[in-house]
Order: C-alpha cells, then sequence, then structure tokens
C-alpha cells in the first residue's frame, strides 16, 4: 500500500477535506464533530508514514478555525471545586491557577517552528476576537495572572521581531504589543498570526469590540501607509545631496500583511457595531476580489459626508451587506467607489428601527448603481427600512441575470411608470 503512487494519494486523502460550511451552520455540533473527526483522521495519517505526512499535514493545517471562547476562564489545567469557590467570589488576593495554552497559541508555536506549514495555511476563521479591555473588570484581573510560560513569550516576540515592518511601528505600539504577547492577550496573538500567515487567502474576522481591535487594527493599518521615498546621492560640487529618485512612480511594494488575500468577512458584534470605515485598509488589498459586511454601521448622523478614496475601484467583484445600518451619505460612497462589481446584495432584514430613523435612497445611490452597470449580472436589493425620493431605474442593466429587489425602491409617490419600464429587456 505504500507504494501507491501520490497522485492516488493525493486523491483518497481529497475525500477527507473538511466540509465547506456556511456561517449558519459553523456553531453546528454535528458539523463541529465532523470537522473535528476529519482533524483526527488527518492527524493519525500524518503518523502512519513520512510518505502520507507529507500528504495529509498541509491538508492538516490549510485552515484554522478559532474557537470563540472567554480566554480567561478557559486557560485553567483544573476547575477543582476551590478554583469555582475563588473564582465565583471573585476572591483574586488568594487566586492561584495552572496555565494552559490554548488552541491558537499551539498553532502559533507550530508555525514559527515550522514556516513550511505557515505557507499552506489558506484559511483563517478567527470567532470572538477578545482583548483585555472588551472583558468585565473582574476577568480583566484573573486574566492578567495567566501569563504565558517564559519560552513560549520568547519565542512569539521573537518571531514579532523578525516581522519585516516591525521596525517601522510607533515605539509605544511596539512596545505594547510586546507587553501583551507576554500577558497572552488574545488581540495581540491574531495580530502575530496575521504576520505570520503570508499565502492566506480567504479571513473571517468576528471581534468583541467596536473595531477590528487594537493590535489587528493598527496593523492592518499600516497597508495603507506611504511608501517610503526613494533617493538618490548626488555630488556637485565636492559636496553631496541626496535628492528624490525620478522613478518613484514606478516603484510598488506588496502589501505587508494579507499580500495574497481574495476573500474577507467582517461580522460585528450584536452589542456593538463596527464602522464600515474601519474596514478600507483591508479593502484596499488589490488581490481582495469578495468582501462580506455583517452588522457593520456607516456614518448614521448623516452631518458629513464620507469617501473612500483609498480603496481601489476596479478590484472587487462580490459585495455583500448583511444587516448592516449605513447612511445614505455613506452608503452611496462607498458603492460609488466600485465600478467592477459582479455580485451584490444588500440585505438589511430590519436591521434598522424606522421609529427612530428612516434612511432614504437619493439619486446619488441610483448613480452608484448606473457606475456598476456594465459588469454587474447578480443584484439582490432587500431595504424595506429605506424610503426612496427616485425611480430605480434597471433598464441599463444589460448583463443582469438575477434580481432580487424590495418593490418599495421601483415605485415612488407620483406618477410611477410601469415596472417594466423599469428593468432590463432581458
Amino acid at each position: 500500500m505504500a507504494h501507491l503512487p501520490n497522485e492516488i494519494w493525493f486523491q483518497v486523502a481529497g475525500y477527507l477535506g473538511a466540509p465547506n460550511i456556511t456561517r449558519e451552520e459553523i456553531y453546528d455540533a454535528e458539523n463541529h464533530d465532523n470537522l473535528r473527526t476529519t482533524q483526527q483522521i488527518l492527524s493519525t495519517l500524518c503518523l502512519v508514514s513520512k510518505q502520507l505526512r507529507a500528504i495529509a499535514q498541509p491538508m492538516l493545517y490549510c485552515a484554522f478555525d478559532k474557537p470563540p471562547s472567554l480566554v480567561a476562564e478557559s486557560r485553567l489545567l483544573k476547575q477543582d471545586s476551590e478554583w469555582l469557590h475563588k473564582y465565583y467570589q471573585r476572591d483574586q488576593r488568594s487566586f492561584r491557577a495552572v496555565r494552559k495554552e490554548t488552541r491558537l497559541e499551539r498553532f502559533l508555536h507550530t508555525l514559527i517552528c515550522r514556516p513550511d506549514l505557515a505557507v499552506e495555511v489558506k484559511d483563517l476563521r478567527l470567532n470572538k476576537i477578545y482583548e483585555t479591555s472588551s472583558l468585565p473588570s473582574c476577568l480583566q484581573q484573573l486574566y492578567q495572572k495567566l501569563p504565558l510560560p517564559s519560552t513560549t513569550t520568547s519565542m512569539f516576540v521573537d518571531a514579532l521581531k523578525r516581522y519585516g515592518r516591525f521596525d517601522r511601528l510607533d515605539i509605544g505600539f511596539r512596545r505594547s504589543w510586546e507587553k501583551s504577547l507576554q500577558d497572552g492577550e488574545e488581540g495581540a496573538e491574531i495580530a502575530l498570526l496575521l504576520t505570520l500567515v503570508p499565502t492566506v487567502l480567504v479571513v473571517h474576522l468576528e471581534p468583541f469590540q467596536p473595531s477590528l481591535g487594537y493590535f489587528v487594527q493598527t496593523l492592518c493599518n499600516t497597508i495603507l501607509d506611504p511608501m517610503p521615498q526613494p533617493y538618490v546621492l548626488r555630488t556637485a560640487c565636492g559636496m553631496l545631496s541626496k535628492e528624490p529618485a525620478e522613478s518613484h512612480s514606478l516603484i510598488r511594494q506588496p502589501a505587508p500583511i494579507l499580500s495574497f488575500l481574495t476573500t474577507l468577512t467582517v461580522r460585528s458584534p450584536a452589542t456593538f457595531s463596527i464602522d464600515i470605515r474601519n474596514c478600507v485598509s483591508l479593502l484596499s488589498l488589490p488581490t481582495l476580489t469578495a468582501f462580506t459586511g455583517e452588522l457593520l454601521v456607516g456614518n448614521l448622523s448623516q452631518d458629513e459626508p464620507t469617501h473612500f478614496l483609498e480603496v481601489p475601484s476596479n478590484n472587487l467583484r462580490h459585495l455583500q451587506l448583511e444587516h448592516c445600518r449605513i447612511g445614505w451619505r455613506c452608503l452611496e460612497a462607498f458603492l460609488g467607489t466600485f465600478k467592477a462589481l459582479q455580485t451584490l446584495k444588500i440585505d438589511t432584514s430590519f436591521a434598522i428601527d424606522p421609529e427612530y430613523w428612516v434612511p432614504i435612497v437619493k439619486s446619488g445611490f441610483l448613480k452608484a448603481l448606473q457606475g456598476m452597470s456594465g459588469t454587474l449580472a447578480r443584484l439582490v436589493l432587500m431595504m424595506p427600512e429605506y424610503a426612496n425620493e427616485v425611480f430605480l431605474d434597471l433598464r441599463t442593466f444589460t448583463k443582469l441575470r438575477y434580481l432580487e429587489i424590495d418593490l418599495n425602491l421601483l415605485t415612488h409617490d407620483g406618477d410611477p411608470p410601469y415596472l417594466h419600464e423599469l428593468l432590463p429587456p432581458e
């Protein structure tokens, strides 16, 4: 059996791949059992022989799913009656606990020791990213009593310092990042993970704070940092001078992180929403082709115009906004940025309470849609809370093959035309 060609083993191992499940199914116990069983089978195959390990190990590490859990509560080796009494009584002075590594920290340990496996990681699902600031005060004190072991801390800090742009970060942020890694803070570990997976293609982010997290957000913002100005040294009259290089416009630098990212999902927590402008740095990645935003907000006050100048207009192909509360100014500016969309889905599903705020569809919304009329093939607009001021004319959308739209967007007070006069001819 061991002498079979690798092509046959690749075909057999392909049936053991983790099934593609949707976000609604990811928390289902049966699916979690299937994923766990698949990982156990792949792990067992890695122990059979070197030949099977070379085939199964990349499949084992191609995807990572961080379980949503409160870090401080899940890092104790033994939860005996004495510990439970001290924990629930919040007796922090006499509290003692044995530290254990989380699944995320074990995964980081493996990627640092095996850079060849870090290249195989293609899918990251980071659910419920907790930081110390987002925990209750009683848990924050408990959390600080559970630092990482010194050997693990040294490994993480050394890996962080090997990050190519670490020296260009603000010195205060660098010190805070190192200190948070020593304390075992999950947000700092997630940011470190993003620097270790250079070829990841799919990322699902679900922070538990009103942003992407202090460390993840700051790291992602480095994508928008200006390129360093190149200079050339010249000598004239015995003096050495430094002048800007003429070929500066021809120089292109790859993104510091997520250079190959194609699919991004950002899900905001239900308790407090993430502003869509916090995702601008990730949306500016030149390789990104699909973005899904869930429970995001944007310029609800509508008091000032919103711009997305950093986002390229011709990269994104698929855009979904689900249960988002976005003001009309922000929505018009955001949609007007993209000129090559093939799929657009906006489904608010009554995320906005019309008793407190009624968003309006104005002419700018129609103008933004007209900008992608030559490429859009699938359009879903389910926005029952929005009141429209114009007829949504879709006659120029000649490539449209699927349409699902709220009837209110096709009607308007006054003398509305027939519905077939607003739809594409075919």
